[in-house]
């Protein structure tokens, strides 16, 4: 279709420009919002509308696609097709397709002629393709025995004899080949479609349908395609639907006539209703390990002996007439030596190489100074452009979006105008649950033993006697606030009190003895001693369990799991989308004319914050300054030398028109300021809070929040056409086109691949 563009076959369609998302897909009237579902058999007509959107199509700002799907018929039909391109190409398309429909019940009309009452369609289609979206260029990988030798000896050791370099910055030309298809980028597909229509009476017609599109592919990473493919990341996806309809005819039958059918004042008159429900679900993973995250990262066991009675770990103070003593500075680590694994064998050569070459090494971090890997570690990029061979797919990622929806229409001609009426209303719950696998096991490295920071110097245990001097011994200073759930819950895995002061070695754990209940979600989340979340959920809790409960503020802030920690409960997102249109399709001499309007009405139904500006309440003019200036407004914030203090000294005021955007700053006297710092008292600018000491303790205030405002857009239509020649059409029109904002958010970027 003109104004239509598609980058390749069986890619996502660009209409008049806009993106992809920009197009909205209908399948027998259900507003889709997964896969279409819909196999090549089963398709009776395509509509693509790229510009005069009528006022029955919205939420969308660049066209739509419906499809409408094959139905029964009065005698059976199928059909079975095969396609093959093994034996043409190099790519590897297969596919099978059916078809088949005709009647379940049928009854004889007033004439003996047999009339289906009951009627079914059943299509399907299955594919395989090798590389579905295959480069005109042939695309460069390594040979098969090069890539076999990198994999088995992955660092060689530098010109200087005193490091090791990745094997891979020594590949040649010589070593690479080209080929047609991608490697590892296999898609499986299955796509059902199926109705049954009921005939309840001459003018009553029911349709029940139902969908199913899943796939099972290796998405395509560009960085990963020369050295790394053997770890794209596997694609899940399953949409499925269901939706009933009812179609009533009112108004003139088959035995009026057509005289009297000519004559009504009102014909054609329909009413439809339709109710469906789609729910469709991604999951992204390596395809070796899918939920065992901690199986992502993970090389092998790293051991190494902790003594606390070695004179290593002592330091002479000396005292009056040369005397002294020996004072304990803490455990003395012994060389590390690793026990590999093959849960990722080849990430495992990495460090086995180093040790083979070393024997010991000191610590865990000269390991990684060796460009071996501790747990958690994955290689660079090779010249920052391709990913290292035994690089794994960093994630977790599970989606899980439903839609309900209803819409009914009305439509009749009266006399020379077609009209329709209709409404529609649907709700998505939007959700998600994203894991930063190989990221758990640095964070569990950072976060154990991170409350034992200093010696308790003031007290001495079991002192040692040597000949004249004592070695004294310290325990260290037990901080329970500092300490982490993931540090009791490892404690308590090995047999320990939660103040027992032995330093765990996290890199010499078994990842089959790991849970990500172990941790805790501020364990897992951005702060404390970390930078980067490891996890990240909506409609979930922080360990993927679904949570079907609206959004709370409160229930953010306040509830606690049975540990006692906060759960950060995050709702999903559930925006409603309502609208009603009125159309009319009508001739004037020889123009064509289609005239409507549309109002949608979408609500986020979430809360917003009240002031851009802050996260906590504060007070207004109106309730804390007395003597205001004039020009001061009773809802203008006020700012305050010291909002902690119960008597402040008011500095100035802000006024935030939410209408035009734009922020106004006043001085104390009420004169406008251009630039806010003349408000700042030591360095900040303090808004008088309404409770100061809960903003000390609280990231944000449920109270400084307000339920969104319901966004309203009326939207005219008006298309027109006429022949200017036998062949010829003029074609205009004027839309005012509005679509919902889109719910995704994926937050791992492409530095996480």
């Amino acid at each position: 279709t003109a104004g239509v563009f598609q980058a390749d076959e069986g890619a996502a369609l660009n209409v008049r420009g806009g993106r992809s998302n920009n197009t909205t897909y209908f399948v027998d009237g259900v507003k889709v919002i997964g896969g279409n579902g819909v196999p090549q058999q089963g398709v009776e007509q395509i509509q693509v509308i790229t510009g005069g959107l009528p006022a029955s199509y919205g939420d969308a700002t660049s066209g739509v696609i419906s499809i409408t799907t094959r139905g029964p018929q009065s005698k059976y039909f199928g059909g079975v097709e095969l396609i093959s391109s093994q034996l043409t190409d190099k790519y590897g398309y297969n596919s099978v397709g059916f078809s088949l429909g005709g009647p379940i019940y049928m009854k004889k009309d007033s004439a003996g002629n047999k009339t289906p009452i009951v009627g079914f369609f059943l299509s399907g289609q299955g594919n395989y393709e090798k590389d579905p979206s295959p480069s005109y260029n042939k695309v460069w990988q390594l040979t098969d025995a090069k890539q076999a030798e990198v994999e088995a000896k992955p660092l060689v050791l530098s010109p200087s004899g005193k490091g090791f370099l990745n094997a891979l910055q020594f590949v040649t030309k010589e070593d690479m080949v080209q080929t047609a298809a991608r490697a590892n980028v296999a898609s499986r597909s299955i796509q059902l479609n199926g109705k049954l229509d009921f005939k309840v009476t001459p003018n009553t017609n029911l349709t029940l349908g139902g969908a199913l599109d899943y796939y099972n592919r290796h998405d395509y990473i560009y960085q990963y395609s020369l050295f790394n493919s053997q770890n794209n990341p596997q694609a899940i996806g399953t949409t499925w639907r269901a939706f009933a309809r009812i179609n009533q005819k009112f108004g003139a039958n088959q035995t009026t006539s057509e005289k009297e059918k000519s004559q009504a004042v009102i014909s054609n008159a329909y009413f439809t209703f339709l109710a469906s429900y789609e729910q469709s679900t991604t999951k992204t993973q390596d395809d070796t390990h899918k939920y065992k995250i901690f199986n992502y990262g993970y090389v092998g066991k790293f051991n190494l002996a902790v003594d606390t009675a070695s004179a290593a770990n002592y330091e002479f103070k000396s005292g009056p007439g040369g005397s002294g003593y020996f004072d304990y500075k803490g455990p003395r680590k012994s060389p590390v030596t690793f026990e590999r694994s093959e849960v990722n064998p080849i990430a495992a050569n990495y460090t086995s190489q180093i040790y083979d070459y070393k024997g010991t090494l000191p610590t865990v971090l000269s390991v990684q100074n060796y460009n071996g890997f501790a747990n958690g570690d994955r290689p660079s990029g090779i010249n920052s452009l391709f990913a290292s061979t035994g690089r794994q797919y960093n994630g977790y990622i599970n989606t899980n979006n439903t839609q309900l929806r209803f819409s009914s229409s009305f439509s009749a001609d009266i006399k020379n105008h077609a009209i329709m009426v209709g409404v529609e209303y649907d709700q998505r719950n939007i959700a998600s649950h994203s894991v930063y696998a190989i990221g758990l096991w640095e964070r569990m490295r950072l976060l154990t033993n991170s409350h034992l920071n200093s010696l308790d110097t003031t007290k001495i245990f079991n002192p040692q006697l040597s000949g004249s001097s004592d070695y004294f011994y310290h325990r260290y200073i037990y901080n329970e606030t500092n300490q982490t759930q993931i540090d009791k819950s490892l404690r308590a895995l090995l047999g320990l009190a939660k103040d027992n002061q032995t330093f765990i070695n996290t890199d010499a754990l078994n990842p089959n003895d790991l849970k990500l209940s172990m941790f805790s979600a501020s364990d897992v989340l951005a702060g404390g001693v970390t930078s980067n979340q490891v996890v990240d959920y909506a409609g979930y809790d922080y360990l993927g369990n679904r949570d079907n409960r609206s959004t709370s503020l409160d229930r953010f802030l306040n509830e606690k799991d049975a540990n006692g920690n906060n759960t950060f409960a995050v709702g999903a997102y559930k925006p409603i989308y309502v609208a009603g249109y009125i159309q009319d399709k009508f001739d004037f001499k020889d123009i064509k004319f289609n005239v409507g309007v549309r109002v949608d009405r979408f609500d986020a139904n979430q809360k917003v914050i009240k002031d851009p500006y802050l996260f906590h309440e504060a007070y207004t003019a109106g309730e804390k300054s007395v003597n205001k200036p004039d020009n001061i407004k009773d809802n203008y914030v006020v700012y305050v030398d010291n909002n902690t203090s119960s008597n402040p000294t008011i500095v100035g005021y802000r006024n935030t028109d939410e209408t035009t955007n734009t922020t106004t700053w006043y001085n104390s006297e009420g004169k406008e300021i251009s630039d806010p710092s003349a408000l700042l008292v030591d360095g900040k600018i303090n808004p008088w809070l309404k409770d100061a000491d809960y903003a000390s303790k609280n990231a944000f205030s449920p109270n400084a929040f307000k339920d969104y405002v319901p966004q309203i857009n009326v939207m005219p239509r008006v298309a027109f056409s006429f022949p200017i020649s036998d062949v010829a059409n003029f074609f205009a029109h004027y839309d005012v086109l509005t679509q919902r904002p889109s719910g995704s958010n994926d937050p791992f970027s492409s530095g996480n691949l």
